[in-house]
């Protein structure tokens, strides 16, 4: 059964001030994407626990006909040209092996040598003569219905032999990975499972699954807050192959539903959702802050307090304080994301769900809810200018970050705050440069940032071209309105004939004053005429739309 998460504003005036009440109801977790690996599924830990008792379980090394190795015999990869394991048989160097087996060793040996000589990872151990060599074994499958519930997996990395007790116990591995990425892969749902296909996919999943083997042989699995194998595992995909963006899946679900992801959650999922931090982390290429988290976590130390830990050692900064001057970053997405520092492509991720996006109404609007530690919360205003006609679009970002309530993560309580948004601010609040407003944040535990611009009215619409596969909305230029305002809309063919009407509202789009418009799944590719009428225009505009 899956439960989403219900969202509601209920806005109200009392003694002055207008109300919005931000709630967030009990919800599931789950995620709306699959995990690209195994690595925290009960599958996973059942495997654990069969080593433990002195068994396998059902984890037996596959059967395949094939294997290559490197000339360093580090890695051996074991493939099939044939059956339902089959990998492309393309060979352009004319070498006898297939190039698809050639790209997976390079890739494996590229991020064995970032890892151990660039980053300072420790050497995992051997496997002994397991798979037929002292190599890291990694086996090329069919995995499109693999994992739980058959939910396909980009790859794996399984614990084989018991290396040391620890804690945290220490274990040989080996990998598999899908046998090609196809487009046309479908897991036993019948829905696609791979984002990324091909040589890309196989090239980050050589490296993500490696880094497992890495955190798993030669620093242990702690078995709690799985959340750190994911994300530095996730981390490294984008470190080590900066021009694939598979990792955008998992972002896009925090953009969406950020309340649903503190980064505070422990589960394996939430690695994934907020690896985009290791950007954040290592900024100046200082990866040794990843290091000693692992360094900590070998020590038995918790891996949220290895964090902390190695923050403060080599960063010589508070997580907390770390975290409240990136949260910003999430705003700067999609039309406002041309110039993120820490989100590569962040034009091509969606826009960050505001929490309320009202125009400001004199004397003060209060936001209430409640938040969890390490949860990103932004509320957007229009409020009236100094210096225009036009409004200023005012963005107020908070988090909660209680280091102490990230370090044992395993039960989060939630802190009510309140945003106060006015236009009679007092000596402690913010003040909104070119208005005569403020903000004020409480509790004094809630660090808060403000951000500010003159709004415009633009001439053209935009995104232009829209892309069906990339846009969910399209936004429209509309002449004398202001956000909280309606406009009646037209969409046309090129004969005049009406393909959709009914009002857009008004609103920002960062410092645009807009008409939007949820591009609808029935819109085909083509050109289109818009109309927009308003109580004192009627405009027409032309888009092209394609896939």
């Amino acid at each position: 059964m899956r439960f989403h998460r219900i969202y509601w504003t209920l806005l109200f005036v009392f003694f002055g001030y207008t109300f919005l009440l931000v709630d967030t109801t009990t919800a599931s977790d789950a995620p709306h994407f699959k995990n690209k690996c195994n690595l925290g599924s009960t599958q996973f830990s059942d495997q654990i626990a069969s080593i433990r008792n002195g068994i396998l379980g059902d984890r037996t090394r596959p059967n395949l006909p094939l294997q290559y190795d490197d000339p360093n015999s580090l890695f051996r990869v074991h493939y099939a040209t044939s059956g339902e394991n089959a990998i492309p048989l393309d060979d352009v160097s004319a070498s006898g092996i297939p190039d698809y087996v050639e790209e997976c060793m390079a890739a494996l040996i590229y991020s064995r040598t970032m890892y151990l000589d660039s980053f300072n990872y420790a050497v995992p151990p051997t496997d002994g003569m397991e798979g037929g060599s002292p190599a890291v074994d990694v086996y090329l499958l069919d995995l499109s219905k693999a994992g739980q519930n058959g939910f396909g997996l980009y790859g794996e990395t399984v614990p084989e032999n018991l290396i040391s007790a620890g804690p945290p116990e220490r274990y040989t591995t080996w990998i598999q990975i899908d046998n090609d990425f196809s487009v046309n892969d479908v897991n036993s749902s019948g829905t696609k499972v791979f984002e990324t296909n091909g040589i890309d996919a196989l090239r980050i999943t050589c490296s993500h699954e490696y880094h497992h083997v890495v955190q798993i042989g030669s620093y242990g699995i702690a078995l709690t807050q799985l959340m750190m194998y994911e994300f530095t595992s996730t981390y490294y995909e984008q470190r080590l192959w900066p021009n694939v963006n598979d990792w955008h899946i998992y972002v896009r679900e925090l953009l969406v539903r950020p309340s649903l992801w503190p980064m505070s959650g422990s589960q394996s999922s939430t690695g994934y959702v907020w690896s985009w931090f290791g950007n954040v982390l290592c900024s100046g290429d200082n990866q040794r802050v990843l290091t000693e988290v692992w360094d900590n976590i070998k020590k038995n130390t918790r891996p949220f307090e290895a964090l902390v830990q190695a923050c403060n050692s080599v960063l010589g900064r508070d997580l907390a304080d770390v975290f409240c001057k990136s949260m910003s970053t999430l705003y700067y997405t999609g039309s406002r994301g041309m110039n993120n520092n820490y989100l590569r492509n962040a034009e091509l991720l969606p826009e960050l769900r505001l929490a309320v996006d009202e125009q400001a109404k004199p004397p003060s609007m209060l936001a209430v809810g409640d938040i969890l530690p390490f949860e990103v919360r932004a509320f957007r205003y229009s409020i009236p200018s100094h210096s225009s006609a036009l409004p200023k679009s005012v963005v107020t970002t908070i988090t909660w970050p209680d280091i102490n309530a990230f370090i044992n993560s395993e039960s989060l309580s939630r802190l009510t705050f309140t945003v106060v948004t006015t236009a009679n601010p007092l000596g402690s609040d913010l003040p909104i440069a070119g208005t005569a407003w403020g903000v004020g944040i409480s509790p004094t535990e809630v660090c808060y940032g403000v951000t500010g611009s003159q709004t415009t009215q633009p001439e053209f619409p935009f995104p232009h071209p829209v892309v069906l596969s990339q846009h969910q909305t399209t936004n429209f230029p509309v002449v004398g309105e202001l956000p909280g305002n309606v406009v009646a809309f037209e969409l046309l063919n090129t004969q005049l004939v009406g393909i959709d009407s009914g009002q857009l509202p008004v609103l920002l789009n960062d410092d645009r004053i807009v008409a939007q418009y949820n591009v609808p799944d029935f819109l085909e590719p083509g050109t289109y005429v818009v109309r927009i009428k308003s109580a004192t225009s009627n405009s027409l505009y032309k888009i092209f739309v394609k896939r």
